[in-house]
This record gives C-alpha cells, sequence and structure tokens, in this order.
C-alpha cells in the first residue's frame, strides 16, 4: 500500500528493513515488484542504490550503505533484539546521505529505531523529514517524550487501529 501509494516510480532509492521470518524476503521482494511496478531487490553487498528501485535487507544480516551509495552487509549481533536492524540503516543513511535522508519507521511494539531516529535529528541537521508510523494495537508501548524527539509527522494506519 505505502509503495503503491507513491504513484509510481520513486524519485530516490528506497531501502527497507523488514522483520519477517527466514526465507521470506525473496518471495516478498518479487511480490511487492510485481504490485508497485517497479524494482524491488534483496539487498546485495557491493550494489549501487539507484533511484526509482526498493532494497530489502536480506535475511539475518544488517544493510546499509557506504560514502559510494552502495549496499553495506553486516553479519554484526542483533541490535535491540533484530538482525535486521533498522538502527544499522538509519545510522549509515545520516552518516553518507546526511541532509538527503528521509527516514520512515513504521512500527508495531517497542523502541526498534526510535534512538537512533532521534540521534539522525542531530546529525542531520538538515533532515528533510523523519516519519514516524505505528500500527501497534498499544500506542501507550512508546513514550510520549520519544514520539516527540523523533516524529516529524505521525501517523497511524485507520486500516489497522481507528484513530482515538
Amino acid at each position: 500500500e505505502i509503495l503503491t501509494g507513491l504513484g509510481g516510480k520513486p524519485a530516490a532509492p528506497i531501502l527497507v528493513v523488514q522483520h519477517m521470518a527466514a526465507g521470506f524476503v525473496a518471495g516478498f521482494a518479487k511480490w511487492l515488484s510485481n504490485t508497485a511496478g517497479f524494482p524491488v531487490h534483496v539487498g546485495t553487498s557491493g550494489t549501487a542504490i539507484k533511484a526509482g528501485e526498493v532494497y530489502l535487507a536480506p535475511d539475518d544480516r544488517h544493510m546499509g550503505i557506504n560514502e559510494r551509495g552502495r549496499i553495506v552487509l553486516d553479519d554484526g549481533p542483533p541490535e535491540e533484539g533484530f538482525r535486521p536492524s533498522g538502527n544499522f540503516l538509519f545510522r549509515s543513511a545520516a552518516l553518507h546521505r546526511g541532509s538527503g535522508t528521509l527516514a520512515v519507521l513504521l512500527t508495531g511494539m517497542g523502541p526498534t529505531g526510535r534512538p537512533v531516529m532521534a540521534a539522525m535529528r542531530g546529525l542531520t541537521a538538515n533532515t528533510p523529514g523523519i516519519m514516524s508510523h505505528s500500527n501497534s494495537p498499544r500506542p501507550a508501548t512508546s513514550s510520549a517524550r520519544s514520539r516527540r524527539r523523533c516524529s516529524s509527522l505521525r501517523s497511524r494506519s485507520p486500516d489497522v487501529m481507528p484513530q482515538p
């Protein structure tokens, strides 16, 4: 729904960390590519990211980008219990893309990604925007202070839970 809602091929590369069961990423990429109408790939180390294409973190590997705009995969320890981790991706984007970064956090429950998104604001003073979207059935799981620090834009999907 998010990719098809872009209304066509995106003007920038999109990198995605999706926590899902092992073995499903390749099929998910194929399904998204067919649905969205533009290329969606499982990220591979050294791939140059291109505008109009989407890259999904592979199973059990952190994904980020380097200073040359190429995908970096890492086998480091899980962050906040996850590998791949959105934190790893956000840090690399802030470091190597700076103010050209738009970070989007789609989350259920827990703090994953929020501390790094808040830090991105300090690393990239000209960040065009940081968006947090929650589909958590328990929005109280994230503190109000954390939400204020991290979110320039915030939305809640009406399909998951009606607005209060």
